[in-house]
């Protein structure tokens, strides 16, 4: 004769319940963007040889495209561009961008207090999280230039390297909005710009990234970055914030980017038609933004 068998323990059902729940949850969202048109963004990057090309702020500025920053902290996020027309573009990736939090009334937080004025943009003793520099070098696609295709009304996300360039001010997390804006529009220090476009390469370590950028964004002394302390809770004593070869390293980094930027800056003076076309287009998109 079988005896019957004993009846589940109440953590086991509660257990069967909430896995019912929660692929019941997943049933309904995954109905839900259906319906709404939600979709994926395509993570893996090509390019369309066939398809228009167009420069990342030339298409923010004329509807083409819609761009937004997943900032996930100060050193890294994800942009997500979508193709707002009805046939495929070949986006061009600036060398660096600076991302900043978008205001609910449409202006955006930023440093530089001149540039800030005429955008609608605060300086960096106004409100809002951290304004951060970087960007994302796409050599994966088989051209080797930092293009990347958009098919019609299709969203890509695209990672990006970054470090803080507003000292003291909150971290940035995922729900806030960031959007990119041209480096120049936040500050016209040629040498942080050097830097921002090796950051973009993201082959530098964090730290010693970081170090440079609060060096030349907010004026830090190397003394004041040496002696920057980490502040621990239950009464530990407080840590470094950086070692002494993450200084170090950092010195060199804004050494090279300053030699960079001098190099530029000749071939600017020796080539100045393309320095006055430059300027306007950075003039137009902050006229625009």
């Amino acid at each position: 004769m079988m005896s019957a068998s004993a009846p589940s323990p109440p953590h086991a059902r509660l257990g069967f319940r909430r896995t019912l729940l929660v692929l019941f949850a997943g049933l309904v969202i995954s109905s839900f963007n259906a319906r709404a048109g939600v979709q994926r963004p395509i993570k893996k990057l090509s390019v369309d040889p066939s398809a228009e090309k167009i420069g990342l702020f030339e298409g923010m500025k004329n509807g083409s495209l819609e761009v937004k920053l997943i900032q996930k902290n100060s050193l890294k996020g994800n942009m997500l561009v979508t193709n707002k027309t009805k046939k495929p573009l070949t986006v061009e990736l600036p060398e660096a961008f600076v991302g900043v939090q978008v205001l609910k009334q449409g202006g955006f937080f930023g440093n530089n207090q001149q540039q800030g004025q005429q955008n609608g943009i605060g300086n960096g003793s106004g409100g809002g999280a951290q304004s951060t520099g970087g960007g994302s070098q796409q050599s994966n696609n088989q051209s080797g230039n930092n293009f990347f295709s958009v098919p019609s009304k299709k969203t890509v996300l695209v990672p990006y390297t970054s470090v803080c360039l507003e000292h003291g001010k909150p971290e940035p997390r995922v729900r806030m909005n960031y959007r990119p804006i041209p480096v120049e529009q936040f500050s016209d220090d040629a040498v942080l710009h050097s830097l921002l476009k090796l950051v973009a390469r993201g082959r530098i370590d964090p730290k010693t990234a970081q170090a440079a950028a609060w060096h030349l964004s907010d004026k830090m002394s190397w003394k004041k970055l040496v002696t920057k302390q980490i502040k621990h809770l239950g009464g530990k004593p407080p840590t470094r914030y950086f070692t002494s070869r993450q200084i170090q390293k950092a010195k060199q980094l804004v050494d090279k980017a300053t030699i960079v930027a001098a190099k530029k800056n000749k071939a600017k003076k020796a080539n100045p038609v393309v320095k006055a076309k430059r300027d306007d287009s950075i003039a137009r998109v902050s006229r625009n933004n």
